[in-house]
C-alpha cells in the first residue's frame, strides 16, 4: 500500500511540475514584446476580412495552444462559439 501511495504522490508531483513549467512558459510569452506583437497581428488578420484567410493552420494551432491554458473552460467555450 505504501508503494502505491508513493507512486501516486510522485505522479502528482510530476503533473504539478509540468503545470508550473507550462505556466512559466506562457508568462514568458506574455512578457515578450515580439510574441505579443505576433499575437496581436494574428488577431488583427483573423478579425478583419475573411477569418479563413491570412494565416496557416500551424499558426492558428500555435495561437490556440498559447491561449488555451489561460482561459477557463467556459471562456474557451464562448470564444470557440463566437
Amino acid at each position: 500500500m505504501s508503494e502505491e501511495r508513493e507512486a501516486r504522490r510522485a505522479e502528482r508531483a510530476e503533473r504539478q511540475a509540468e503545470r508550473t513549467q507550462r505556466r512559466s512558459a506562457r508568462q514568458a510569452l506574455r512578457e515578450d514584446p515580439k510574441a505579443r506583437q505576433q499575437a496581436e497581428q494574428f488577431v488583427n488578420r483573423y478579425t478583419s476580412g475573411n477569418p479563413a484567410e491570412g494565416y496557416d493552420l500551424h499558426e492558428a494551432a500555435s495561437m490556440f495552444d498559447r491561449v488555451r491554458g489561460d482561459l477557463t473552460p467556459e471562456e474557451m467555450r464562448q470564444a470557440l462559439q463566437a
